[in-house]
Order: structure tokens, then sequence, then C-alpha cells
């Protein structure tokens, strides 16, 4: 849904930028939509309330 609406929540290119020398923005416009992610979540909750 993001990606058909050009938009990066979480900053996968800016992750993908930082990684790679030869960055193109344009190359990322084009491939951004068509790129399938797969996400995993491990999260730890800290408080006294627990």
């Amino acid at each position: 849904m993001c990606s058909a609406a050009k938009i990066d929540p979480i900053g996968i290119g800016s992750i993908a930028r930082s990684r790679d020398r030869n960055w193109n923005e344009e190359e990322w416009s084009r491939i951004y939509p068509t790129v399938q992610l797969q996400v995993h979540v491990n999260s730890n909750f800290v408080g006294d309330d627990m």
C-alpha cells in the first residue's frame, strides 16, 4: 500500500542508500513500488505496571 503511493514510512531507502556506494535515487524510485519485504519484529515491554 505505501510503496504503491511511493511512501517509505520506515526509511528502507535510507538504509539501502547507507549501504550502497552506487546509490541511485532515480533507480530506487523506479524499483521501490515492486520491492518485496519480509519484516520480523521482536519487542520487549519494560515498565513498573507489568
